[in-house]
């Protein structure tokens, strides 16, 4: 089970006080889905993961913490005398971002977008600021399941159609990861697998099954088994979540 609790903060941007809602303990009960979420109940507090500020905006995974947006001072090796200034350098820059249209409209997404996944997105945008392509990318996965917990119950504009544009965010930022050496899965493989149902979530089927036919032979049997049912979840062009042991019917498997 999942037990939350409050916690009194103070916005460090603007100041704001008040309580937050809080993970306090959880844990985890059955296999993982094939985008790494965590199982139930873990798994689905995910719209607690991080924190927002009613007052600024400013998304974090604590708002009384400050989130690394890399050297606040604008130069390499830093000119900023104490935490005091760097402090409020950092805040001014922090502040600058947040009315940027890069953070009112995360990643491009300018759709309808639950609060939940909103938070999670603009943290991203932070987060990819300090140069942590890995995290943005995680961030933009995890306002994708909350879309996709919305769409059942949602009126109006299908979050799944944004927890698409989400997931495509995610797709692009962990390609800048690799390319700047960040892991965001716990090796290569299962970072092409967590890249292979991206593609399959997103409806790019074709280089989904691509990406599949190119995985190395000599991957561990745990490995290969997801890939033989992600396989079949591709050749069925399904587009719904499904967890790591989770056999598709009838797949065609090559």
């Amino acid at each position: 089970m999942t037990t939350v609790g409050l916690k009194r903060v103070r916005c460090i941007v603007c100041g704001w006080r008040g309580e937050k809602s809080v993970i306090l303990s959880t844990s985890s009960f059955g296999p993982p889905g094939l985008d790494l979420r965590p199982p139930p109940p873990h798994g689905s507090s995910v719209d607690l993961w991080v924190m927002d500020c009613p007052q600024c905006g400013y998304c974090a995974p604590d708002i009384s913490e400050p989130i690394d947006i890399g050297d606040p001072s604008g130069s390499a090796g830093g000119t900023l005398d104490d935490a005091v200034d760097r402090r409020d350098a950092w805040r001014r820059v922090v502040r600058k971002l947040m009315s940027d249209d890069r953070y009112r409209s995360p990643f491009g997404i300018k759709d309808a977008v639950p609060q939940e996944a909103m938070t999670h997105l603009r943290c991203g945008v932070l987060e990819l600021a300090g140069g942590r392509s890995a995290d943005a990318g995680h961030s933009a996965l995890r306002a994708a399941w909350i879309c996709d917990d919305n769409a059942a119950s949602s009126a109006g504009d299908d979050p799944r159609d944004v927890a698409a544009q989400c997931r495509r965010a995610a797709l692009g930022l962990f390609q800048q990861a690799r390319e700047a050496h960040q892991p965001f899965a716990t090796d290569r493989i299962h970072e092409e697998l967590l890249l292979i149902d991206l593609l399959r979530r997103t409806g790019d089927f074709v280089v989904a099954a691509e990406r599949l036919s190119d995985l190395p032979r000599d991957i561990h049997d745990e490995e290969r088994a997801i890939a033989v049912r992600q396989q079949g979840w591709v050749a069925l062009q399904d587009r719904a979540a499904h967890h790591a042991q989770e056999r598709p019917p009838e797949a065609s498997v090559r």
